[in-house]
């Protein structure tokens, strides 16, 4: 194995830690541009196949498909909005890493959920930024 390889598999065990095993390869094209890994195509690059690449990695090279949780589009603009108030930034500057500490720890919607609505982080935060959620109405006025 060559040291882009190992970068790429250290990359790859990185990102399951965060996204869990079964992680698409959408998924991680979004995790590795927040998290300065390499892209999807170094991968490819690298591997031939993304499945090569997982299983190298020691990860289970089929996706899980739809993520069971059966949430709304509002619910994850209100989460994603409720991430932001918490670190005391508005929406458009969230980075991807402090929503993912906020994620685990006050159990937002995961990033799979996000892309269910959303082409990418940017774009769900872009969603949060324009719109307003009951939540925050409802929170403003009490």
């Amino acid at each position: 194995m060559n040291p882009e390889q190992k970068q790429i598999i250290t990359a790859l065990r990185r990102a399951a830690r965060d996204l869990g095993e079964r992680f698409t390869i959408r998924e991680y094209g979004v995790w590795a541009r927040a998290n300065g890994a390499p892209g999807v195509s170094t991968v490819l690059s690298a591997f031939g196949k993304w499945s090569e690449a997982k299983r190298t990695a020691g990860l289970p090279a089929r996706s899980r498909g739809a993520p069971a949780a059966d949430i709304p589009p509002e619910m994850v603009l209100d989460a994603i909005r409720r991430a932001a108030r918490i670190a005391g930034i508005d929406v458009s500057r969230l980075p991807y890493r402090t929503y993912l500490q906020l994620q685990r720890r006050y159990r937002l919607p995961s990033l799979p959920v996000i892309l269910r609505f959303f082409s990418g982080w940017k774009a769900a935060k872009e969603a949060a930024s324009r719109t307003k959620g009951k939540g925050e109405l409802n929170e403003r006025h009490s």
